[in-house]
């Protein structure tokens, strides 16, 4: 594991933007272990670097996520409005819906839901190690939510 100065050395040459983002590949049968093997690779020091979604909003080809952040540090901000409109951000989050943060059997309560994570990565095709879904309790992703998941993305113009 590397040092936090080492870490932090290291990132400021290697990462580039919002889309060099993080989450954790579980595996084993029930998801309670890190997929070291997914992991390990460039981008990815420690799990402490969670905790952001961004990485799932672009991909190196079209970093559409980082360009609306670069306007909005600059202050240009209604050219970042303008601009996630134009590049169909807006819609994204719209056709996403609330999986990343509402389980439908409790839509008032406010919950990271893992399963949707890892999942709208895998469309993306990263990495998710060999257990597909979030840790018991949260209950797996449903259809319904891959669906609109995978044609949200494909609305984008990130996946084909």
């Amino acid at each position: 594991m590397a040092t936090a100065a080492e870490a932090r050395e290291w990132a400021r040459g290697a990462l580039r933007g919002i889309g060099d983002s993080l989450y954790t590949p579980l595996g084993g049968a029930d998801g309670d272990d890190i997929d070291w093997a997914g992991w390990l690779r460039d981008g990815i020091v420690c799990p402490a670097q969670l905790g952001t979604a961004g990485y799932l909003f672009e991909t190196p080809d079209r970093p559409i996520y980082s360009e609306y952040w670069e306007l909005i540090v600059a202050g240009e901000l209604l050219d970042a409005m303008d601009y996630a409109r134009e590049s169909g951000l807006d819609q994204f989050d719209i056709d996403m819906g609330a999986w990343f943060t509402c389980y439908p059997g409790r839509p008032d309560y406010f919950t990271h839901w893992g399963g949707a994570f890892k999942f709208a990565a895998s469309v993306l095709g990263l990495p998710i190690g060999s257990y597909p879904h979030s840790r018991p309790p949260q209950a797996e992703l449903p259809a319904l939510a891959q669906n609109e998941i995978r044609v949200a993305y494909r609305n984008l113009g990130l996946v084909g």
